[in-house]
């Protein structure tokens, strides 16, 4: 395993793609993967590991909950950045038939709780993502979170370690602000999520999902069925 005050020392003031590239093709090849949302800001990441390496893995968590506008958006995404290595997560069918038969498991559990594991998330996104992991073919993983979307992402660093599974964690877009963001989209000229012009400016399950307040600075203020740190225990720094 990499020391990460080693890697974070070596490529400190570095972010985007030219933090992207060293990591990709030099620190971790072939054991470095990205993990995506295909939600309305993730065409920015996507794009830039694309200029690195179209064969970089792309992790997509498919609970089953999913809205079409974001699986048409996907293969929109994957047309446009020529992604070659986009990899379909989805929980078994024996662990839905053994905790959640109705599909219902969203309704339960406290909406505010402090850990933000509901038993939904955990077995329609954390187990599954924890299942590929514990492979042992990845070492990093990179997301697309910024410091700008607030709650506990406030204290985001472009290169970290993940508690839950012990990897790299790599945000390069971390430290970059929203104006930024959506400079990349008309510098690139990146296609919108559809969902966006409705007013959801973070997409996740339609089950925990809403519009955001037209006067909303929080882009994630919509993702509040979460609790109150607004995240499903993917990400675990």
């Amino acid at each position: 395993m990499k020391d990460v005050h080693y890697l974070s020392g070596k490529y400190r003031g570095l972010d985007g793609e030219d933090l992207l590239r060293p990591l990709i093709t030099r620190e971790f090849p072939g054991r470095i993967a990205v993990l995506s949302s295909f939600g309305t800001e993730s065409a920015v990441l996507l794009r830039m590991v694309a200029a690195v390496s179209v064969k970089t893995p792309i992790l997509f968590i498919d609970s089953g909950k999913i809205f079409k506008e974001t699986l048409q958006y996907r293969d929109e995404l994957v047309e446009r950045l020529g992604l070659l290595n986009v990899k379909r997560i989805t929980p078994t069918v024996e662990s839905l038939q053994e905790s959640d038969p109705n599909g219902t498991l969203w309704q339960k559990g406290p909406l505010l709780q402090a850990d933000s594991s509901r038993p939904c998330c955990k077995l329609r996104k954390v187990d599954p993502l924890r299942m590929v992991l514990d492979v042992g073919i990845y070492a990093a993983l990179i997301t697309g979170r910024k410091q700008y979307q607030g709650g506990s992402r406030l204290a985001l660093t472009t290169i970290g370690t993940r508690e839950g599974d012990g990897l790299v964690g790599v945000n390069p877009l971390a430290t970059m602000t929203a104006e930024e963001v959506q400079a990349e989209f008309t510098t690139y000229n990146l296609p919108r999520h559809p969902l966006e012009e409705k007013g959801y400016l973070s997409v996740g399950c339609w089950t925990c999902t809403k519009a955001t307040e037209a006067d909303s600075s929080d882009r994630r203020s919509g993702r509040r069925e979460l609790g109150p740190k607004r995240e499903c225990g993917l990400h675990c720094d």
